[in-house]
């Protein structure tokens, strides 16, 4: 709330401004009705009326104001009202305004310091009021896409959400819809259980969603007066099939394409402002990845491989996206050659040749080898000697057994 942040600020200003003994800020919200009091000090006291009509003149004048009293009889102090405008044409405006007591000499004195120092803070007071209504946008964005998480069905989640924004920002009705093929087709109606899908108010819905997506902007009827020119005559047709006062219409994007569409329709005078076209936008931000998230886990696997297939398509077909052109045209011309092209193919790879049968070659005795005259994977002939044993020890026995027969022999 901006009265959390605003109440600070003005008991600061109050404290530091001598003779200050009353203060009061107004905000003029979205423009409906009166400006309207938010913060006062001190505190425990009440607004009172006459600061609340300079703060009130101030802000529709848009300048400073300043109104001064008589001196009482008995007294030697009077007072005066300073008021000064902040953020003048922002839906972030309004006014503040502070009592100052002095004596009659030093009245212009007094109020000059006030202006001075009002001045000096209303800039800050400005951005609080500003962070605050963004903060409490951003939360009640939250609150309003919460509700689509409890939901299982994207049909049940869109129509949870469109009866959450239709209390939340005083709309008859409020739709939602997701791109089916190339149109969007309406998934959920803010109370509404069940809906014929084939009446025409459907259709000026969908109409109204498809008319949003094709220009990828936020549309609405009557227009808001600043921004681009914008064609939006689905969003009157609608309005004038329903006798009602305002309708707009704001795309649901997912990962940069456009996946759906937020109507909304009012069928009250009350004008459309730019914080409520923020949290439209903001809600639309938050919706759109979770609806197509829901959308995806709920479709077989031929809707799905059908759907990324004609979105590579449509991709091919835009104009950009030349890396991919490039690679389809590369998978083409490769697999026309594969099915179209004739020749000898070559296999280069290491190998190894091994025989189909393997024979072990032992010697007759244990021995040591002396002399080996091929490796492994040589080509021998028959009768090649392969290796030679180291016969030294056998030689000696022979020597050995050769010295006893001959001693044998003599005897």
């Amino acid at each position: 709330m901006a009265e959390d942040v605003v109440q600070p600020w003005l008991a600061l200003h109050c404290q530091t401004l001598p003779g200050a003994v009353q203060g009061l800020v107004v905000l003029s919200g979205s423009g409906l009705g009166a400006p309207l009091p938010v913060a006062h000090w001190p505190k425990q006291e009440a607004e009172a009326s006459d600061l609340l009509g300079v703060a009130r003149e101030s802000l529709a004048e848009g300048g400073v104001v300043v109104r001064r009293s008589d001196q009482a009889p008995g007294s030697t102090l009077c007072w005066s009202d300073v008021a000064i405008p902040f953020g003048a044409g922002s839906p972030f405006g309004g006014a503040v305004a502070i009592r100052m007591e002095h004596t009659a000499l030093s009245a212009e004195a007094a109020c000059r310091r006030a202006s001075d120092h009002l001045q000096s803070g209303v800039t800050w007071l400005e951005g609080l009021v500003r962070g605050a209504n963004a903060r409490d946008r951003l939360v009640t964005a939250l609150e309003v896409v919460a509700t689509a998480l409890e939901q299982n069905r994207p049909a049940a989640a869109a129509t949870a959400v469109a009866t959450e924004l239709a209390q939340r920002l005083g709309c008859d009705r409020v739709s939602i819809g997701l791109m089916r093929g190339r149109q969007i087709r309406v998934e959920g109606l803010s109370n509404a259980a069940s809906f014929d899908a084939r009446s025409s108010i459907i259709g000026d819905i969908e109409a109204a969603m498809d008319e949003a997506a094709d220009q990828d902007a936020l549309l609405c009827h009557p227009p808001l007066g600043d921004g681009p020119p914008r064609v939006a005559l689905a969003q009157e047709r609608l309005i004038r099939s329903q006798n009602g006062a305002a309708a707009w219409t704001v795309p649901l994007g997912s990962e940069g394409r456009v996946i759906g569409g937020l109507t909304f329709e009012r069928s009250s005078s009350a004008a459309l402002d730019a914080e409520t076209i923020a949290l439209c936008e903001d809600v639309s931000a938050l919706l759109g990845p979770i609806l197509e998230l829901k959308r995806q886990a709920r479709q077989s696997w031929l809707e799905a491989v059908r759907e990324v297939l004609g979105l590579q398509i449509a991709r091919l077909r835009a104009p950009g996206h030349l890396q991919l052109k490039a690679a389809a045209t590369g998978v083409v011309a490769a697999l026309l050659m594969l099915v179209l092209a004739r020749g000898d193919y070559r296999v280069t790879a290491d190998a190894t040749l091994e025989g189909r049968v393997q024979r072990a070659i032992v010697a007759g005795i244990d021995g040591y080898i002396a002399e080996a005259n091929v490796r492994a994977g040589d080509l021998l002939k028959s009768g090649e000697i392969m290796a030679r044993l180291d016969d030294r020890d056998l030689l000696l026995e022979r020597r050995n057994w050769s010295g006893k027969l001959a001693q044998l022999v003599k005897e």
